[in-house]
Order: structure tokens, then sequence, then C-alpha cells
């Protein structure tokens, strides 16, 4: 493929949690913390390890795969819920106390769950000065508060949570929405995102520009593959004026 002139770009859209930021210090330790308040002990290491198991019969279900990743808000929240119940079920045989679903549900929205990653701040007041920047999340409504408590939103011109769209990745339909909804065509537009399929993968199948923020992982790089693995190695990319 031929290198493109970043200066042909109009807007970056960024992937959130796992690229921009990260739970803090860990899913197990935020859901130990809340069950430990209902009087209900469990470690965050074996929550951890049941999050990782429940994670792999969820996944298809949280991306609504069988409905043509169509979702809703309301869809969004009973989805947590059903998670959060599997979670607990699989690592305990104790009831899951009344409220507990609710204190985890709110404390996924609190910005103290999450990190920002090292060089993100830095990277978003660059970008702000040449590009429109847009968050496009498969997240629900949750994330807005994160990101206005984490100090970036200033640096958005648009946050859309999964159910805006309507849609979640990596259905094309999110990118279209983007598209009609601001009147860009596909090739002004790039986006960035730590999943291979959600992100990468979708958003070139639907015409937009992509880079794979792979974390450190390389599973399914190859030589056309435009990836980071760090913040670091993004900021190299997009100060180098051109990307694939």
């Amino acid at each position: 493929m031929e290198p493109v002139a970043l200066k042909s770009i109009k807007a970056i859209f960024f992937d959130a949690d796992d690229t921009l930021f990260s739970v803090y210090p860990s899913v197990g330790d935020i859901y130990s913390s809340c069950a430990s308040e209902f009087g209900l002990k469990i470690s965050a290491e074996l929550i951890n390890r049941s999050v990782l198991d429940v994670w792999q019969q969820f996944r298809d279900s949280f991306q609504r795969r069988n409905y043509n990743y169509k979702t809703t808000e309301e869809q969004e929240k009973k989805l947590w819920y059903q998670f959060i119940e599997m979670v607990f079920k699989a690592c305990s045989e104790e009831k899951l106390p009344a409220g507990l679903s609710d204190r985890i549900y709110e404390a996924f929205s609190d910005p103290a769950s999450r990190r920002l990653k090292a060089g993100v701040k830095e990277l978003l007041e660059e970008l702000q000065n040449k590009y429109l920047l847009g968050v496009l999340s498969n997240n629900d409504r949750r994330i807005e508060s994160v990101i206005e408590g984490l100090g970036i939103r200033q640096h958005f011109t648009w946050v859309y949570p999964a159910f805006v769209t309507g849609y979640k990745k990596p259905s094309p339909e999110v990118y279209r929405w983007i598209e009609k909804k601001h009147g860009f065509r596909s090739d002004q537009l790039l986006h960035i995102g730590d999943s291979f399929e959600n992100d990468y993968q979708a958003a070139l199948n639907a015409g937009w520009h992509a880079i794979w923020l792979s974390n450190g992982n390389n599973v399914g790089q190859g030589a056309e593959v435009l990836a980071a693995g760090t913040i670091k190695d993004l900021t190299k990319i997009l100060s180098s004026g051109k990307i694939i």
C-alpha cells in the first residue's frame, strides 16, 4: 500500500479502554473492594481469573454479535449486570448481596477506576492543534464521566459510546454513522484502537485509515499491519506525517 499524507486526514477517532487508559488497579480489585463493602470477601486474584474465564463465554453477547451488533443504552446496562452476576457465580457459592451489582456498575463510572496511559495527554494536546478528535467506544455512557474526570475531555470534539451510534464495532454501521453525521469521506478518517478485529480491521474494512495500538501483542500482525506497541510508538507514527 502507498503511504498517505496525514494532512489529508480531517478527524482522528480513538477507542477508549486499553487505548487511552486502562482499568486500575484491576477489574478484580474493583469487584473485590465493592464486594467487601457488602460483607462478601473474595480475593481480587480469584475474581480476575473468573473475569477472564467468563469473558470468553460472554464476548459475543457483549458485542451483540447475534443482533448484527445493534445495541441500546438499556441493553448495554443489562449486559453488564449479567456479566457481574456470572463472575461472582463462577468464584463464590454465596448469594450475590442486593445492591452489589449497582455498586460495581457505578464504580466503573468513577475516573479513579482508570489510569491514563503514559504520553496520552501530550499526544492529544499535539493532535488537537491539527485535527478534529473523537472517541468511538464499545463502552456505555459511563465512559463519558471517566474521560471527563481524567482531564482529557477538552481535547475531543465528540465522545460516542456505542448506544449513541446504535451499533458496536466491528459493525461497518458504526463507521458509516460517523461519515453521515459529520459529512466526512471514509478516506478522510483515521481510527486508533487496541482491538485488532474491532478497531483496526473494522476501520480498514469501512474504508478508513487505521492504526492498531497493539500494547505489545503481536497476534495477527503482518507486514501490511500498521501497529504501534505503545503510545510513544504511536506518537512517532503520527509525527512522521505519513500513514498506510
